[in-house]
């Protein structure tokens, strides 16, 4: 009935979810000695496998569904942006704040995309 939409959204939730802890385990080690600080890889993942499901009308068009793509599940890599403190701690704060903005805004985003879709659902069916 969603299609590929709802479960592509779902990721992208579930992604910023586990992105925030990452973020907020970067901040609150910030005055941890020799702490790198942390990212998730996903984006580049997206991409790379064109996240953007098509639109099937016939039957002999090409499937391109993101349920067969199998994303692979994306990780959580040592950064090595920035320069060191003499403590060995690499977190900039400044950037961690930012990170923290744009998650918490792509998680909002997609709250906001599900309900859309389920309201747009809602007038299809006359409720």
């Amino acid at each position: 009935m969603f299609g590929d939409f709802i479960p592509y959204v779902n990721d992208v939730m579930d992604y910023s979810s586990v992105n925030r802890k990452v973020i907020a385990d970067n901040i609150s080690n910030y005055n941890t000695p020799g702490y790198k600080a942390k990212t998730l890889r996903f984006e580049q993942i997206v991409n790379s496998e064109s996240g953007i499901p098509l639109n099937m009308t016939n039957e002999k068009h090409i499937s391109n569904h993101l349920s067969s793509l199998s994303l692979p599940a994306y990780k959580e890599v040592e950064t090595s942006d920035g320069s060191s403190r003499v403590d060995g701690n690499n977190v900039n704060q400044t950037v961690e704040m930012i990170n923290m903005l744009k998650n918490n805004s792509m998680f909002t985003n997609s709250v906001n995309a599900i309900n859309k879709e389920f309201s747009l659902i809602k007038i299809a069916i006359g409720r």
